[in-house]
């Protein structure tokens, strides 16, 4: 008898039914890299995703560079330690339809370009960092690789 309470009391434990789970992409990975500045002062950067399993990875727009910038989507620091300021607006979204969504394919990587000086303050000049900070609630990608920039 006491080993069926032991057994019971061992299968209700937290520690195996209710530890929270990793919920971001496994074998997904997202780099962000420079393309530099451009003769009109443009700062191009790309975000790439990267699917490294074997199955087609069914992916959420929401909250990455793929449907544009409506909300603070990097964490972007001068050298000096202050967190420059994002320029854009921040918009409230439902739950997320059939088109805001993309297909990726196993060993494919998909990437978008942008201005990053159109998302963020960069007029103080010197070293930045730029980071992607992914969402495990929504689009379940990993944080991004830390880019160094320099703005001159």
């Amino acid at each position: 008898m006491w080993t069926l309470l032991i057994l019971v009391a061992l299968s209700a434990s937290p520690t195996q039914d209710s530890t929270v789970k990793d919920k971001t992409y496994k074998d997904v990975t997202v780099t962000l890299s420079d393309k530099g500045a451009t003769e009109d002062g443009k700062r191009e950067l790309v975000f790439a995703v990267t699917n490294g399993t074997k199955k087609k990875l069914k992916l959420c727009t929401y909250f990455t560079p793929f449907e544009g910038f409506l909300g603070e989507l990097l964490e972007v620091r001068h050298e000096d330690g202050g967190e420059a300021q994002y320029l854009g607006i921040s918009v409230k979204r439902g739950k997320p339809g059939k088109d805001d969504y993309i297909q990726v394919a196993p060993g494919e990587t998909r990437e978008v370009t942008f201005n990053l000086a159109e998302h963020y303050d960069l007029s103080k000049k010197g070293r930045y960092t730029v980071q992607f900070q992914g969402n495990e609630d929504m689009n379940r990608l990993p944080d991004s690789n830390v880019l160094e920039i320099e703005v001159r």
